[in-house]
Parts: C-alpha cells; structure tokens; sequence
C-alpha cells in the first residue's frame, strides 16, 4: 500500500477570501438540525452516537457555539451522513475541502462507526505530532 500524498493546494485556492468569508455557524447548526430532525434522531441520541456533550451539540445546532471545532463539526457531519463539502459549503468555512481529496473518502467516513472515526483522528493526529 503506498502512503498518502497530500495535494498541495496554493493559498488563492486554499482560502476564502473577501468581506463574506467569516463561517456561518448559524447556517451549519441548521442544517445539522434539519438533517437530524429527517432521521428522527433526538439531540440526545446523536450526542451519545458521537460520544459529544448534549448541552455542546444543542449550542452548535443553535448557532450560539462560538466556534465550534472541526473534529465536533466532523463527528456530526459524518453520524448525519454530510458531505464536507456541504459542510464548507453551508458555514462558508475558510478551509479547502481537500480534507477530504475525493469523494470516495468522503464516503467511507461516513460509513467509519464513531469508534472507528476516533481511532483514525487519534492515529492522524499521532502521527502529525511525530512528523512534524
């Protein structure tokens, strides 16, 4: 198996620029609810599917979240079965979508259970911290 290369992305690409680039938290907790709400999961349910604090998941769907962080805004996203691409596109988020490269990748997070999401930001994060 060959390792992954990360794709560089020039800073004009990688970043949202201009006066309307600030992340619509807002726009994402309700499209967060509204996805939810379609699967007729309670508040609850999702927060303990995600292993995420009630009162935390209610502030994000809310909007009132100050800044929310991506990994919360991952779990949710991949429990509710959005895209990141819906995600960035929805909060006008100031992060390229090449988080995830392909849409092939997209789709086998969301099909990861949350234990195993955990285990592959763990091993991500390990292995950032050892290589940088």
């Amino acid at each position: 198996m060959q390792p992954i290369r990360r794709k560089y992305i020039p800073k004009s690409e990688n970043i949202r620029s201009g006066p309307d680039t600030d992340p619509d938290y807002t726009a994402l907790g309700h499209l967060f609810r509204e996805r939810r709400e379609s699967q007729n999961l309670s508040q609850a349910e999702l927060s303990r599917r995600i292993d995420m604090g009630l009162d935390y998941l209610r502030g994000i769907e809310a909007g009132t979240r100050a800044r929310p962080g991506m990994n919360s805004i991952a779990k949710i996203a991949a429990e509710l079965g959005i895209t990141p691409d819906e995600v960035f596109s929805v909060a006008k988020l100031p992060v390229a979508t090449a988080l995830f490269e392909t849409e092939e990748l997209a789709q086998l997070w969301v099909q990861l259970s949350a234990r195993d999401r955990s285990i592959l930001i763990g091993l991500a994060q390990e292995f950032i911290r050892k290589t940088h």
